[in-house]
This record gives structure tokens, C-alpha cells and sequence, in this order.
């Protein structure tokens, strides 16, 4: 007895059953109606009527009889089918059953002839529409993931051990100049500047050890030569424990260090013409200190003269501009 809940769809499970035996068919339809299952059923009676339908309707699930009168139902499984697919074969042909599952079968049932089958075959298809349902949302989880990634305006990539770039977001295209069409030309070599070369062996030996890097910086070379400098983060993809592939997220700082570069060769240059302006005045305040001096003596000497009131204040205004020019 099949005491798993059963398998929720929004609407009835489409099912497409490929058997050529009537009386097979006959009984599968009885223990749908016997257990009120779900299922809206089509029943396709050889290769020929499956294909047609096929083309024409789309199906949740196939339960395919392996021996059919124009052939074997091994010949759906050709890679183009997104369908899963449960094959039923008689006791003895359990080799077929191997065959299908590396063929891409999802499952199999042996088919007896008290038709037991029957009994445990609802709780399969409920077991593998829960596993494709799941799979879904994992692949619906995975592209929105994907989705927001390669909107983001950050350089994403994803690199295999070897160099194999595996994933880069539209950013990193579009800042480094490539293609989609020409990921799989080039490596990971192509991209960073010769002057980190020799440095991968080491990162990589402290990303397998779990280190997460960064924030760092590197310089990066776009397929028309140019240096993009970016400064980013770079992890460890493990699966089951070992080191699968490297990720990074790197932001575009290029233009930054233009801008600071330029600040920096303006300030050295105001700096410069400061100290040019500090000689130029120690120089001016030594050729006008000497004279000075003497005239600061004349005017002592004049001063101690008998001199009118008219001619003292003179002597005294003068005195001041020297000692002010001194100062």
C-alpha cells in the first residue's frame, strides 16, 4: 500500500502510457479510477502513435512498455526529450532495464504477470515528480540566480583549476572586450597581466586550503591590450570536499587610478613650485637684506644730525619701510 502523500500539481498529471498490450492498458486505467489518481492519461499503442503525439501535446510523465510492434521504446531516449520517463519491462529483461536508465530512464518496474506492478507504480511516479518538481526549482533558483548576476555591475567570473573560464557575467564582457561565442577560446592566462602569472600556483594553493583572498588589487588585460586594474575577491568552490573552480568578484578601478594618479602628479607639481617660490624669496630677501642694512645706517647716522621737525619725520617714515622690509 502506497502510503507516501500524494504527488500535488496544480493540475492533473498528464501521463503518457506507451503500451500495446490491451489488456495491460485496461488494467492501468481500473487502478487510476480505483484510486481516483490524479492522472489525465493518453495511451499511445507503438513508436509510431507516441512520436505523433508527441509533436502535438505536451506530458508530465511517460510510462513506456519496453517491447512495442515497430520497435523498442529505448529509441525516445535520444537526449531530446525533456519528459522523464519510467520504462516497464517483463521479468527477465532486467538488462533492458539497465540499458534505459544509461539511455536516461529516470526509473524502471519490472512487469509481472499478476500485474503487482500496478500496486507500487502510483508511489514511483509520485517519488519521481517530487525529484523532477525539486529539480525545477533548483534550475528556476539557478537562473534567476544567474539572472541577477549578470546584471550586477560588479566583474563576475568562475574559473576551473586548469584556467577554463566557465562563467563570466555581461560587466566582465563588456569591460574586457570578449564575446559570449569566445569564452571557450580562451583561458584565464589570456586575461590576467603576465606579471601575475607566476603567482596563480600560489593563490590557488591558499584558495584549496580554504583562505578567501581579497580584497586585492590586479590588473587585468583586455583583448585589445589595454590594462583594466580591478581590485575584487577570490574564493574556493568545493564539491563533496574537493576544490572545483575559483570565484571572483571584481570591481573596475581603472578610471580611480587615473584620477588619483593625475591628484597626485598635480600636488607633486604645486609642491615643486612651492619650493621654487621658498628659494625664490630666501634669494630676493638676502639680495635686499644687505642694502638694506646700509641704508638702516645711513638713517641712523642722519638721525643723530640736527635735522628740522619736517626733516625727522621723513628720517622716521623711513625708517619704518626699512625695518618693515627687514621684518
Amino acid at each position: 500500500m502506497d502510503t507516501a502523500a500524494p504527488y500535488k500539481a496544480d493540475a492533473p498529471l498528464r501521463v503518457l502510457l506507451i503500451e500495446d498490450d490491451e489488456v495491460d492498458a485496461l488494467a492501468f486505467a481500473r487502478k487510476v479510477a480505483a484510486d481516483q489518481l490524479p492522472y489525465q492519461t493518453h495511451i499511445a499503442r507503438s513508436l509510431a502513435d507516441t512520436r505523433n503525439l508527441l509533436a502535438t501535446q505536451s506530458f508530465d510523465i511517460i510510462l513506456a512498455d519496453n517491447d512495442l510492434p515497430d520497435g523498442s521504446s529505448l529509441e525516445l531516449l535520444d537526449g531530446n526529450l525533456d519528459t522523464p520517463v519510467i520504462i516497464i519491462t517483463g521479468v527477465g529483461n532486467e538488462q533492458i532495464a539497465v540499458a534505459a536508465l544509461r539511455a536516461g530512464a529516470r526509473d524502471y518496474l519490472i512487469k509481472d504477470a499478476e500485474r503487482r506492478y500496478l500496486a507500487v507504480l502510483p508511489h514511483r511516479i509520485n517519488q519521481l515528480m517530487r525529484v523532477v518538481s525539486a529539480e525545477q526549482r533548483r534550475r528556476e533558483s539557478e537562473e534567476n540566480y544567474r539572472d541577477l548576476v549578470e546584471e550586477m555591475t560588479d566583474l563576475v567570473q568562475i574559473v576551473a583549476l586548469d584556467g577554463r573560464i566557465l562563467f563570466v557575467n555581461r560587466a566582465w564582457r563588456e569591460t574586457l572586450g570578449y564575446g559570449v561565442e569566445e569564452l571557450d577560446q580562451i583561458s584565464i592566462f589570456d586575461v590576467i597581466h603576465p606579471d601575475y602569472h607566476a603567482q596563480r600556483a600560489d593563490v590557488l594553493e591558499r584558495l584549496i586550503a580554504g583562505e578567501q583572498l581579497g580584497p586585492f588589487e590586479r590588473t587585468l588585460r583586455a583583448k585589445d591590450g589595454r590594462a583594466v586594474i580591478v581590485e575584487g575577491r577570490l574564493n574556493m568552490r568545493f564539491v563533496d570536499g574537493k576544490p572545483e573552480s575559483t570565484r571572483g568578484v571584481f570591481h573596475d578601478v581603472t578610471e580611480r587610478k587615473r584620477t588619483e594618479a593625475a591628484l597626485r602628479e598635480a600636488k607633486g607639481a604645486a609642491e615643486a613650485a612651492n619650493r621654487a617660490k621658498d628659494r625664490f624669496l630666501a634669494s630676493t630677501s638676502h639680495e635686499i637684506r644687505t642694502p638694506m642694512n646700509a641704508i638702516l645706517g645711513t638713517l641712523e647716522l642722519l638721525g643723530r644730525t640736527a635735522l628740522d621737525a619736517e626733516q625727522e619725520k621723513l628720517v622716521g617714515m623711513s625708517r619704518q619701510a626699512t625695518d618693515a622690509l627687514l621684518a
